[in-house]
């Protein structure tokens, strides 16, 4: 990982930086690509990343209709599709 650009939790970044000098860290990113290396700032980043990388392997569109709204309704009724609406 030397020389890579990584991110990492913002409260982790200045002990990640003096422990690793090679390393570019940026504290502000959620998340970061840097040719094979991939790292997110947190679980809900690594949320963000695990789009980036679906994005990456099966397009924009697939990646797109994995997005679900951070308030969800109390019931499944946005899983319905069509005619099968109970």
């Amino acid at each position: 990982m030397q020389h890579k650009r990584i991110t990492t939790h913002w409260a982790c970044a200045a002990a990640l930086r003096e422990r690793f000098p090679a390393i570019q860290v940026d504290a502000n990113a959620l998340y970061v690509a840097d040719g094979r290396v991939r790292t997110a700032a947190g679980v809900t980043s690594g949320l963000d990343l695990a789009l980036r990388l679906v994005e990456e392997d099966l397009g924009a569109e697939v990646a797109a209709n994995l997005v679900m709204f951070f308030r969800r309704p109390v019931d499944q009724s946005h899983f319905v599709r069509g005619d099968s609406a109970p």
